[in-house]
């Protein structure tokens, strides 16, 4: 029977009356991951296009984001999260839960810069510069505390390149430096490090599978083609000069009209010795070789692995098929501003609250309100119809579907109304309603 080692590498003892608490059977460590095999003090991350075409380092993935149509559709999605507002929910309906909450938004709302800082430090850059982990993988940022008083504040968020952290076999983070090549565990530092991986299919990789794996080949594909592309411009674009030289002609010579073709491509007039003939030939192909088309269809390929889709890329489709596809993007929005916040509710928020109010109390929970606010014009014109009909909406409903504070409004007596069959008339009338009522009265007894 195997030995399995738990938490501090003690053995553990199971019993079948009981849960297994505080204990991982198929971990990394000890050569137990058969993915892996031998594993060193570092982990390596298991994204093979990063070892096939690099030494396992994200600088391979930093040439993707040259590409114009990556960079173009990257943005797209990454201002569509930080464009939509900011919520900040305590984390349970006491005092001091409100009150955590209130201090966090107010944190994040007033980050303080360096005093020779002049790049933006506010909450949406910090979300904006997080997003990349998305890109890469996985993100990482260092939180820079302070005192404001009696109060432990962040004062700052700085993301860092991901190329500068590393994991060792316990999936820890390790700070890599030069004087440190097998990493400084970052675990001495806690409440420190803010992170996130994405993209992997499973927990035992920490490095998260970058989008830009995907996005590697149809870039590549696209700047191979750019270098046929412009070879076959030249070639039929312009016409290609062609020298003939009678026997017996000498080498400089034959260098003589060799420089005066090249000459033809850049200057206006030129002369040539006598014997010797210049001809322009036309390049002519049969079939097709659309380089244009090969090119769209790579950014078509990037358009769907960013977006899910292409049509908010590209002026194409129908109103209903792009409204459709709009909410394919929106739900990645929301995907990734549910990752980046999640993330930090685990950490930062939790982290800030302990500081300042204790474990006992709820940590706040931070969210980006995704969801465009509903239309309410169509359903309160149902709702008049349905009142029209006989049916008297609820005030609960009133509120919960339109918002706001209602009060229902007391019905108002008509002067000219009577009495029917012997029914009391509504009480509450003012002045003017009761004169009225009483030169009614004096008209129908004359």
């Amino acid at each position: 029977m195997a030995l399995i080692l738990g938490p501090n590498d003690l053995p553990i003892e199971s019993d079948p009356k009981k849960p297994l608490l505080n204990a991982e059977i198929a971990t990394t460590r000890d050569g137990r991951d058969i993915t892996r095999g031998y594993l060193g003090p570092i982990l390596p991350p298991q994204d093979e296009i990063l070892w096939q075409r690099s030494t396992g380092d994200l600088d391979l993935y930093e040439k993707v984001l040259d590409d114009a149509q990556v960079a173009a559709l990257l943005q797209q999605r990454r201002l569509a999260v930080i464009s939509r507002e900011l919520e900040v929910i305590p984390g349970g309906p006491g005092a001091a839960e409100q009150k955590a909450a209130d201090a966090l938004k107010y944190n994040l709302e007033n980050l303080y810069p360096d005093v020779d800082q002049i790049s933006d430090t506010s909450w949406d850059q910090v979300t904006a510069q997080m997003h990349y982990g998305i890109f890469f993988g996985r993100s990482h940022a260092e939180i820079i505390w302070d005192r404001d008083g009696s109060e432990y504040v962040i004062k700052q968020v700085k993301p860092k390149n991901p190329r500068r952290f590393k994991f060792n076999q316990d999936l820890q983070l390790l700070l890599i430096t030069q004087d440190t090549p097998l990493g400084i565990p970052l675990s001495q530092f806690p409440r420190k490090f803010w992170s996130f991986c994405s993209g992997a299919w499973h927990s035992d990789e920490p490095y998260g599978l970058a989008l830009a794996h995907w996005l590697y080949w149809p870039t590549l594909f696209k700047r191979q083609g750019l270098k046929f592309f412009l070879v076959y411009l030249e070639k039929f674009g312009m016409p290609t000069p062609y020298g003939s030289f009678p026997p017996g002609t000498t080498q400089p010579e034959i260098k003589k009209l060799l420089s005066t073709l090249r000459a033809i491509m850049t200057d206006s007039g030129i002369v040539t010795p006598q014997g010797m003939d210049i001809k322009l030939l036309e390049a002519s192909r049969s079939g097709s070789a659309d380089y244009i088309g090969f090119q769209n269809l790579m950014d078509s390929y990037i358009a769907k692995l960013i977006l899910g889709q292409m049509m908010t890329s590209e002026a194409v489709g129908g109103q209903y098929k792009a409204d459709v596809q709009n909410s394919v993007k929106k739900e990645l929005v929301k995907a990734d501003a549910d990752l980046i916040c999640s993330s930090f509710n685990a950490g930062p928020a939790r982290w800030h609250t302990f500081y300042n109010y204790g474990e006992s109390v709820k940590p706040p929970r931070i969210y980006r309100r995704i969801q465009d606010e509903p239309d309410l014009k169509p359903l309160a014109e149902r709702d008049k119809m349905i009142f029209d009909m006989g049916f008297r909406p609820t005030l609960q409903y009133v509120t919960d579907t339109y918002g706001g504070e209602w009060t229902e409004v007391q019905p108002t007596l008509d002067p000219t109304a009577l009495p029917v069959d012997g029914q009391p008339l509504p009480t509450g009338l003012n002045g003017a309603q009761i004169q009225a009522l009483l030169e009614a009265m004096k008209s129908v007894a004359a």
